[in-house]
């Protein structure tokens, strides 16, 4: 497996060799489009400019404190929430975060709790 910077230095390298960017593409797996977007950062910025922009985290659904909360709540029984059975399913930790905290959370993120 390449590092990210080798394979857009491999590919601006192959395109300077006189492949096309389909061609450069197909070798590397990637879309045409981001071979032609590493040719034009490499001229702009020489090998600087492939070394792309990080991205940041997406921002937490709960707070610390919100988490630990949550996290405190799984100690508990559900019925002691209005839930009839001890069934802890996503579902209701994400209906309890939207009713208690008042946030919205979606299940998927909320089964990460527990």
């Amino acid at each position: 497996m390449w590092s990210r910077g080798a394979r857009r230095r491999l590919a601006v390298t192959r395109v300077d060799e006189g492949w096309s960017p389909s061609d450069t593409d197909a070798f590397l797996g990637v879309h045409v489009e981001t071979v032609t977007e590493w040719v034009r950062e490499h001229k702009a910025g020489g090998d600087g400019g492939l070394a792309g922009t990080p991205h940041p985290n997406r921002k937490p659904f709960l707070t610390p404190e919100q988490e630990a909360e949550v996290l405190s709540w799984l100690i508990q029984r559900s019925p002691h929430f209005g839930f009839c059975t001890d069934l802890r399913a996503a579902t209701r930790i994400a209906q309890l975060i939207d009713e208690v905290l008042g946030g919205s959370v979606p299940p998927r993120v909320a089964c990460r709790c527990g």
